[in-house]
């Protein structure tokens, strides 16, 4: 879909070379310049965040119909089970929504950056760097929500801790 264009080269070349000191003749890049005569730039625009979008929606959909079919059935398993199956429940749905608020919503918002026609000139590399913290991230909220893993850290963090004051 993405073609060259003379206006967004023109525009990036000098970007490209104080922010990121880089010449753009030397690495491949996408721009969309968003205009009524440009279809195939707002089609690029629009397709991405439509094909995120609907990756959400059928994970909540899957996610809260599993949760609603297993409690229908829930009443005949021990309390355990329950207790371990909602934990399981809260940090699946924690390990989508935590990733989504910290990492991709400011790679979406400088995304849609051209659509209010705004002129922002900043380092974007920070934002695409942080998502090389999505493995700990991870693991954090397994930390966090799991509570056989929580009081498992806690003790490990305690005898460290006594071991350093020794």
């Amino acid at each position: 879909m993405g073609e060259e264009n003379p206006k967004s080269d023109e525009y990036l070349r000098d970007e490209m070379f104080h922010v990121y000191g880089f010449d753009i003749e030397t690495i491949p890049y996408y721009a969309a310049i968003i205009s009524k005569s440009n279809i195939k730039s707002f089609l690029m625009m629009i397709g991405m965040p439509t094909i995120v979008l609907i990756n959400y929606i059928a994970i909540f959909f899957c996610a809260f119909r599993i949760k609603f079919h297993k409690n229908s059935q829930m009443v005949f398993y021990s309390a355990q089970y329950q207790k371990i199956n909602q934990i399981l429940f809260r940090t699946l749905l924690a390990q989508v929504i935590v990733p989504t608020f910290i990492f991709f919503l400011p790679v979406i918002l400088i995304y849609a950056i051209p659509f209010a026609n705004l002129e922002i000139s900043m380092n974007t590399s920070v934002f695409i760097c942080s998502l090389s913290f999505y493995p700990a991230i991870d693991g954090i909220i397994l930390l966090c929500l799991v509570p056989d893993y929580r009081n498992i850290f806690c003790i490990w963090k305690s005898r460290k801790n006594n071991a350093a004051n020794k």
